[in-house]
């Protein structure tokens, strides 16, 4: 007899690959979890690539209604302990999710929300039946935060402590390897950008700030590695790339996945990532386990990731300038890269490797499933 307290995902996997829909693949998958738990996965499947996301169809509402149906059915066939629900906190998806969060109140489960991202703050700026709808949402249930950095977007509607759980990512390579390949790559600068091509990740200001830096003679090379999206295409950034000058210093390679990416983390010098709207990036966490120097900005729970002036620089978002100056820092000083990417990759090991964060995932359904409340 299986004695197991069941626990019930409901998320969204891959495809599209991004942040949350590969974190929610690593829980699902966690050997870890499902070999101390009945697990059960209820897959939220809206868009199939991500020009999808966002996008408002009738398609997606028929999908959403008949998702609604099928996890009613679900829950009176089986009913769970604990429903784990990856609650969207921005844009059309929020009150997508509303039905859902409906459902789950109307058969009085103990609820876990993982936030991967933020926006509630700005939802209830917007009108005052928002905070109310929030405030529903939000009673008697458990919320996890991906940092304490980004705990302030739902104070106003949640009164108790978050729980906290850092992402993790899998270890690809051991230490001794990394140490043989560190010292032995840098013969040639190469810069790497690693996201979907949208503007908000920052990526047209790189090319700009590369353009600062071949004005100055500076000698580099530049990948970026990403999916194209609405915001960006490979024309458009193509044609960006050579109206600043720059098609023989920056290559547009798209999307990379498993081992085509990792040989190109692997041959990176530098990690440059200037984003404007970030809640915890697994693409740094993926730059810290290769030993790059990551540039960032000041965003989301990255000043807890990267260690400014340790483990890599921070700059201001948009401010070009000082991304052109941190990056030609680095470029100049190979022992300070070295040095940089080492102590990245020692947080990485002792902060957000997938082990880390299958415990802190296990501790926390330990500690709900014990709480009487």
């Amino acid at each position: 007899m299986n004695n197991k307290k069941k626990i019930l995902f409901l998320i969204q996997l891959p495809p599209p690959v991004h942040g949350v829909s590969t974190m929610n693949k690593i829980i699902s998958d966690s050997k870890l979890i499902n070999g101390s738990f009945d697990t059960r996965v209820f897959p939220l499947m809206f868009a199939s690539d991500i020009s999808d996301i966002g996008v408002v169809s009738v398609g997606k509402i028929v999908k959403m209604l008949i998702c609604a149906l099928k996890l009613v059915r679900t829950l009176l066939a089986d009913r769970p302990d604990i429903a784990y629900f990856t609650l969207a906190p921005a844009g059309y998806a929020f009150y997508r999710d509303i039905i859902y969060v409906f459902i789950l109140k109307i058969f009085k489960l103990k609820i876990i929300y993982h936030l991967h991202g933020k926006g509630i703050k700005n939802i209830i700026s917007k009108h005052k039946l928002n905070k109310v709808i929030c405030k529903f949402i939000f009673k008697n249930v458990n919320v996890i935060c991906l940092s304490d950095q980004i705990t302030y977007d739902i104070q106003d509607v949640y009164g108790k402590k978050p729980f906290i759980v850092n992402n993790g990512i899998v270890r690809i390579i051991d230490s001794n390897y990394f140490e043989e390949e560190k010292n032995n790559r840098d013969i040639k600068i190469k810069i790497l950008f690693l996201s979907n091509y949208e503007k908000t990740k920052g990526i047209l200001d790189l090319v700009d700030a590369l353009r600062i830096l071949d004005k100055k003679n500076i000698d580099f090379e530049t990948v970026l590695v990403g999916k194209p999206t609405k915001s960006i295409s490979i024309d458009y950034l193509k044609e960006y790339i050579t109206n600043n000058g720059l098609i023989k210093k920056i290559k547009i390679s798209g999307p990379q996945y498993n081992d085509n990416k990792n040989e190109i983390l692997k041959n990176a010098s530098i990690f440059v990532f200037p984003t404007y709207n970030e809640a915890f990036p697994l693409v740094i966490l993926e730059a810290m386990q290769f030993g790059l120097p990551v540039v960032s900005t000041f965003e989301g729970a990255i000043p807890e990731i990267v260690d400014d002036c340790k483990t890599g620089f921070l700059v201001r978002q948009r401010d070009v300038t000082l991304l052109a100056e941190k990056i030609e820092i680095l470029i100049k000083d190979k022992d300070m890269r070295i040095k940089m990417g080492r102590a990245g990759r020692i947080k990485f090991l002792e902060k957000y490797t997938l082990e880390t964060f299958e415990r802190n995932m296990k501790k926390i359904f330990d500690e709900v499933l014990n709480d009487d409340i």
